[in-house]
């Protein structure tokens, strides 16, 4: 069921699943009661994908982007969005095992615009995208533009922009940035305002 990139056809870099998949397929493990749960949000070709090896570098469906992480936010975050702020630090930790030159040394700035060219690479064809709306020596304001498709699925697009949002302060705090703050905002549109700050 591993999928790859096709012109036109929209979907999400095995990158941003992998964590998803082995916390849902560690907690069945232990207790495979758990399955009923995930099944209220999961489609059978969903578990085909979750049972064979997801690549980071191969491209799944946006739709199974979407029921994942709803299903995550309910089952293992528990519709906790200060959890789901935690994750989106764990899933940066592990990210930059691996990709580690979104981490620029002393330069919080830096590595935050890696980032959001990061997450428009990884989104294949989404037009929702990550953008830097204001910066300085101490801050950084960054957009999070959903797709009018996305709104209509508003919890698990909350859930998403708390996680990125905590992908970020890790990532500008492991970037130097000392004692880094960050404030998520619904703005207009529905979309999303992380400000950063730190000192």
């Amino acid at each position: 069921m591993i999928r790859q990139r096709s012109e036109g056809k929209t979907g999400v870099k095995g990158t941003w699943l992998i964590d998803w998949a082995r916390m849902v397929n560690k907690q069945i493990k232990n207790d495979p009661s758990k399955k009923a749960e995930y099944d209220k949000y999961l489609t059978a070709d969903d578990w085909k994908e979750l049972k064979a090896l997801l690549i980071p570098s191969n491209v799944y469906p946006y739709d199974f982007f979407r029921r994942l992480g709803r299903a995550v936010f309910h089952v293992v975050a528990n519709v906790d969005l200060n959890a789901t702020q935690a994750f989106g630090r764990i899933l940066m930790k592990n990210l930059l095992e691996v990709y580690k030159n979104l981490l620029q040394a002393n330069d919080p700035i830096g590595s935050a615009k890696k980032l959001v060219a990061y997450h428009s690479i990884c989104f294949v064809n989404v037009e929702s995208k990550t953008k830097v709306s204001a910066e300085g020596k101490n801050f950084i304001t960054i957009l999070l533009i959903l797709t009018e498709e996305d709104k209509n699925f508003a919890e698990a697009a909350t859930a998403f922009a708390y996680q990125l949002g905590g992908s970020f302060e890790e990532l500008v705090a492991q970037a130097g940035a000392k004692n880094a703050k960050l404030q998520i905002s619904k703005i207009p549109d529905n979309n999303y305002e992380y400000s950063l700050n730190w000192e």
